[in-house]
């Protein structure tokens, strides 16, 4: 009886710790004008055979090959035909898991095991554009001057322009996107300067960062006002999964780490 017992909790153990799995680390990776996976290192763990590979999501890797999209899973199997001609990364939206692809000339939302679903979305149309935060209006404009009349203090000859998409409210801390002579930075509502006033552009860019263009190149500042990346791509784009996918000086395209590691090479 008693080792039966110990069979049982063997077998429930087992079955915990399999439902924890964290999935592994997959980071598209680019080998002259192919596409693999590699670990958080940039070990190729999924060989460079496709035109494009994309971050996972909810457990499938999008892909294409011979002009055809489709789907793999962490083992680099083929988990879903490529045999779309166009084809999303998977998403979550209000608990249903679906991705958009077009198959024969039809568009279809379907589900990881790739079976057609059909589900309707709504989404509120009021996003309340002229809320207040900080003490200050957001402008309804694309591009409004205005007075920001609490403690910061702009040097005389300066000027404040706003846009209600780069000002942000973090941690009860607002930080203001700002452009004097010397170009677009950033202070804090404490008048900390944050970033230099040095860019010809500064966007807020997924909330925690700031992209800048400096010199025709792009780069990347946390909100804390520390260099992240530093700006030496024609394009910069942060993604929800923790990458950032960049565009270098010959129009290829790549993935980097928060840590600026390149995810790419030339064979």
């Amino acid at each position: 009886m008693k080792m039966y017992y110990c069979i049982l909790l063997f077998f429930y153990c087992h079955l915990v710790v399999a439902q924890n799995v964290i999935p592994p680390l997959l980071i598209p990776y680019r080998v002259g004008n192919n596409w693999g996976y590699s670990d958080s290192t940039g070990k190729l763990l999924i060989p460079a055979k496709y035109q494009e590979a994309n971050p996972y999501c909810y457990g499938r890797g999008l892909v294409k090959r011979k002009g055809k999209f489709g789907y793999v899973d962490y083992n680099g199997k083929v988990a879903l035909p490529i045999q779309y001609t166009q084809a999303t990364n998977f998403r979550s939206e209000r608990g249903v898991i679906y991705a958009k692809v077009t198959y024969k000339s039809k568009s279809l939302l379907i589900n990881a095991s790739g079976k057609p679903i059909s589900v309707q979305f709504i989404f509120p149309t009021d996003y309340g554009l002229n809320s207040i935060i900080c003490g200050v209006t957001r402008p309804t404009k694309p591009y409004s001057t205005y007075h920001f009349d609490t403690n910061i203090d702009i040097e005389k000859g300066d000027s404040i322009t706003l846009n209600f998409l780069q000002f942000f409210y973090p941690d009860n801390n607002c930080i203001l996107l700002a452009k004097k002579e010397t170009g677009w930075g950033a202070i804090s509502k404490e008048n900390h300067n944050l970033i230099p006033f040095e860019n010809d552009t500064l966007l807020l860019e997924q909330y925690d960062y700031y992209k800048f263009k400096k010199n025709s190149r792009w780069g990347l500042y946390h909100k804390s006002g520390k260099l992240l990346i530093e700006n030496k791509y024609t394009s910069l784009q942060v993604l929800d999964n923790s990458l950032i996918l960049v565009t270098i000086a010959n129009g290829k395209k790549g993935y980097l780490s928060f840590t600026g590691k390149e995810y790419f090479r030339e064979p």
